[in-house]
């Protein structure tokens, strides 16, 4: 008998914590999650596993990020009507002096992005793509079907089993050739959803990413050389943002 045996992560949650985010350039409300790595069995799992790392997820922007669960003095429940601070104070007492620095930094960027030095400009626009990139990549890792190919599998197996039958009943000649019928229509759908499955990182970089690179530089205003940049260390990198992510439409971001 085969059994099969893997491993597949699993994340759960702690609790809501206070703590920077780069994507948002201020203090957010964070998701704390624990990553365990249980052993299956016949894609079961047997148990709980070891504790791989710790995930911390922005409530506003939904980026996630490693976490270090030493850094907060508690986890809180979820509250949407707690303040920022309020929370800070119940998860991490020194946030603001923890972060003071970058706090510091993003209140100037606000009040004149322009008078930023350019290396630390450079920097910062890298650093979105860098904070980025683990979400592209475990995107990439996993067999994913997005709306787009959702729509075309059920209208194709609507296609191919419902409409040769119904066209049969318009039509003799049809009827006798329901099976070709349908097979002429598996073809041509199998070819739109691989077009589909083909096309589909880069829908997820537009319809996912470009927004929260959006959010994260539109204060800065990057230029074409600061983007370039960004996008060349993580080609360097071998990262599939780097890959995916295309100059134009990212200076179409901005300008």
């Amino acid at each position: 008998m085969l059994i099969y045996l893997g491993k597949r992560r699993q994340e759960k949650a702690m609790g809501y914590v206070v703590d920077f985010c780069p994507i948002c350039r201020e203090l957010t409300e964070f998701k704390l999650s624990k990553i365990n790595d249980p052993d299956l069995s016949y894609g079961i799992p047997l148990a709980t596993g070891a504790t791989v790392g710790y995930l911390r997820e922005c409530v506003d922007c939904q980026t996630f990020m490693h976490a270090d669960p030493i850094r907060y003095a508690a986890f809180a429940n979820r509250s949407r009507t707690a303040a920022i601070k309020t929370l800070a104070e119940a998860t991490f007492p020194r946030a603001y002096k923890y972060h003071g620095k970058r706090l510091q930094l993003e209140k100037l960027i606000r009040q004149s992005p322009h008078t930023i030095e350019e290396k630390l400009r450079v920097e910062l626009v890298a650093e979105s793509f860098e904070t980025l990139a683990p979400i592209v990549e475990r995107r990439m890792s996993h067999f994913y079907l997005d709306t787009q190919m959702l729509i075309v599998a059920v209208l194709g197996l609507l296609a191919i089993f419902v409409l040769p039958s119904y066209l049969g009943l318009l039509s003799s000649s049809l009827a006798e050739n329901q099976s070709t019928v349908s097979l002429v229509l598996a073809l041509i759908f199998s070819a739109i959803l691989g077009w589909q499955w083909k096309t589909a990182p880069r829908r997820y970089i537009r319809n996912a990413i470009y927004p929260r690179i959006a959010k994260a530089l539109k204060i800065l205003e990057p230029s074409e050389d600061e983007l370039s940049f960004a996008l060349g260390i993580a080609k360097r990198d071998g990262k599939h943002i780097g890959k995916l992510a295309r100059m134009d439409e990212l200076m179409h971001l901005f300008h």
